[in-house]
């Protein structure tokens, strides 16, 4: 079968032959894949939450998939004909090699069974060629001398291919079932964010011994809340977003989300302090001057009106900046944006409250969470006071949310159905990192990082606003960079791809998501700004660097939403749900592998081993992991089974608890007791890289 032969242009800007040979590929798995599709149109699905055009190495291979792709979204059936006819619609017909290229490729595969195979094949070879790519042009710019922070944006890039490396091993070993199984937890990638926030949060988490994401998730609404209103970025004439965010950490008591929370709130708890002091100064400056101007005006109605002279001009009462709040009411917040056109940052340690407040109607005005909705949208609200008769109308209510929730609680605000069918819990930016044992660490947070990060938040507060034409503050617009808004499409586009498998609850998150990219997009472009001498960056367009950082993120805080929805069993709070929960703590904890015998032995409360190997297969069932068999250890014994969490990025290196012991329990179905060898891949490379076990960049 002469697959090059017929589908011979071997497209696209891969490294040329000169300098690496052939890039990775396989030509027959792509005719396989296209194959495969015209055998059972019915595949398509699952080859669309695998691929991407782009994935595929030869140009012509990449426009007939495509063709599939368009039929598929008019929901028209992909056989000879239709792809024929929508080819001919692109004008790519006779340039991909006609009938006798389309009957080629029907005669690849006699069946579709291994559909999966082929796309799982096809997407490895995609990912090395652009790792490839992407090492080679770090090795040109580091041999020719580029600054660091030059470097810093190709090393987000890389990143986010991690996480594509992360998400095509979930698909492989995931089940067939569903195209979005969750893997275990993956750092937070720092090294996307501009480098003065990227060592703050670094030695944070070395001082605090906790994952990134505890500091950086409040961070970035501390930060979007000292942008507040300043600023929008334009996407369309129509579409705007603000630079607001809502970020939540679900973890339990006792670890260090609390601590972690305080440390990036602390320059804006700072700031905060400040400008209650000075209101307080101010505020005994007015008094004073409120009992002079009283006695003036007594005097003036005794005899400085007969006089004709003018009444005292009336004193203006100082009004105290702020910029943090912690009420979670909005009646109680409206007086407070309408004297604050940037808007505030809502911090809560715990946001139980604020949940349980949305479905508290007050004396028969609503709920606040219609409110919400518009305020997360920075759009207007309307407040009417009954006891005082005001209307207070804030037409750009900005509110930048950030706390903390112990997972048994966010469990029960998930399934409240009102609160998913609404769309306010799609709007949260969530994490919930595995819990770790409390550690003593005598690392702490230099002065030098403690003074850019504050600077970094009085400099974005610094910023100013647009006028309208009656004078009214309004923000400055950003636009997207040509660059910038080239990917933004792509991901868009292939986000929106994945969105169209997810079920309702993943899906309403998804959509949220992709305004999210420039959302941060935004941020970072104006941290950048702030950090000054760091970075070089406009202060007029969100551009390329600012929305590959961006689009990293996103993907983490995507992968976080399936990992939450898998942990939280979409609001279940059942017992069995709990125990699955603190299963997968423990596995965490363990470094992705944990035996029967190490379960009972931690402190997820398992009585027996039966009850423990229940609750490891049904994380089987649901994907989550699978069984593995270990050789004996030094000592002999039988082989054992390890339960594997799937692409957990935990520290590989087990804890004694989880070292399998010669009396755990064993396979009765394997036919040999060795264990198939593990060496460090390529993927397990990258991932260690993303973990933090191989040596950061930042730190060269």
């Amino acid at each position: 079968m002469l697959f090059v032969a017929a589908l011979g242009r071997e497209g696209g800007d891969m490294l040329s032959p000169k300098a690496w040979g052939v890039s990775p590929h396989n030509a027959g798995a792509e005719c396989s894949v296209l194959g495969s599709v015209m055998v059972r149109p019915g595949c398509l699905d699952i080859v669309a939450a695998m691929l991407k055009p782009e994935d595929f190495f030869d140009a012509d291979r990449r426009t007939i998939f495509e063709a599939m792709l368009s039929l598929r979204s008019q929901r028209k059936p992909v056989d000879t004909v239709t792809l024929a006819e929508e080819l001919q619609r692109f004008g790519k017909f006779d340039e991909v090699g006609g009938v006798a290229a389309l009957n080629e490729l029907l005669e690849t595969v006699p069946t579709a069974e291994h559909v999966e195979h082929y796309s799982q094949s096809v997407r490895e070879d995609a990912i090395r060629r652009c790792l490839i790519q992407q090492a080679v042009s770090v090795a040109e710019r580091a041999n020719s001398k580029a600054g660091l922070d030059e470097l810093r944006p190709m090393l987000a890039t890389l990143a986010e291919s991690v996480i594509d490396i992360d998400e095509t091993t979930n698909r492989a070993s995931g089940g067939k079932d569903s195209p979005t199984v969750a893997g275990g937890f993956v750092r937070f990638p720092v090294e996307a964010l501009p480098w003065p926030l990227d060592r703050f949060i670094t030695e944070a988490t070395d001082s605090l011994r906790c994952d990134p994401c505890y500091i950086a998730s409040p961070m970035l609404s501390v930060l979007a809340g000292a942008v507040g209103n300043s600023r929008v970025v334009k996407l369309k004439r129509k579409w705007s977003e603000p630079c607001l965010l809502w970020t939540v950490i679900v973890s339990a008591s006792g670890t260090m989300k609390s601590p972690a929370w305080a440390l990036a709130k602390e320059p804006l708890d700072a700031i905060q302090s400040a400008a209650f002091a000075e209101y307080r100064q101010a505020r005994l400056q007015y008094d004073q001057a409120k009992q002079e101007y009283d006695a003036a005006v007594q005097e003036w109605k005794r005899s400085g009106r007969q006089r004709g002279d003018a009444i005292p001009l009336p004193l203006t009462e100082p009004i105290a900046k702020r910029y943090l709040v912690d009420d979670l009411t909005v009646e109680t917040l409206a007086p407070l944006l309408e004297q604050q056109p940037r808007g505030l940052t809502l911090c809560c340690d715990e946001l139980a409250g604020w949940f349980g407040g949305f479905n508290q109607y007050r004396s028969g005005r609503g709920s606040d969470v219609e409110r919400w909705l518009s305020i997360h949208r920075a759009g207007p609200i309307t407040v009417d006071r009954k006891t005082d008769h005001q209307c207070r109308h804030i037409p750009r209510a900005c509110i930048s949310v950030t706390g903390g929730i112990q997972p048994k609680v966010m469990s029960r605000v998930a399934s409240n159905p009102e609160l998913r069918d609404n769309g306010l819990l799609a709007r949260l930016l969530v994490a919930m990192p595995p819990r770790r044992p409390k550690q003593w660490s005598d690392a702490d947070v230099s002065e030098e990082a403690d003074a850019a990060y504050r600077h970094i938040v009085e400099r974005l507060l610094s910023l100013d606003f647009g006028a309208d034409e009656h004078g009214n503050p309004v923000p400055i617009v950003f636009s997207l960079s040509p660059d910038a808004k080239e990917k933004f499409v792509r991901f868009f586009n292939a986000h929106n791809r994945e969105q169209s498998l997810l079920g309702d609850d993943l899906s309403a998150a998804w959509s949220k998501l992709e305004a999210y990219a420039p959302r941060l997009a935004l941020l970072i472009q104006l941290v950048r700004w702030a950090a000054e001498g760091y970075t070089p960056a406009t202060t007029s367009a969100v551009d390329e660097q600012s929305m590959d950082a961006a689009i990293v993120l996103v993907k983490w805080f995507a992968n976080e939403a399936k990992r939450v929805s898998a942990l939280l069993g979409n609001g279940d709070d059942s017992e069995e749900s709990r125990r699955r929960r603190l299963a997968i703590d423990a596995a965490e904890q363990h470094g992705g592998r944990l035996t029967v015998r190490a379960l009972m032995r931690s402190r997820a409360g398992f009585k027996s081993a039966d009850d423990a190997e229940q609750t490891l297969n049904a994380l089987v069932a649901a994907g989550l992991g699978h069984w593995e068999q270990s050789s004996p250890g030094k000592s002999g014994g039988r082989p054992t089974t390890v339960f594997v969490l799937v692409e957990s990025a935990s520290d590989p290196a087990h804890d004694s608890d989880a070292t399998p012991s010669p009396n755990d329990r064993t396979s009765t179905n394997s036919a040999s007791g060795e264990a198939s060898s593990v060496s460090m891949s390529d993927d397990a490379a990258a991932r260690c890289f993303a973990s933090g076990r191989l040596t950061r960049f930042n730190n060269v």
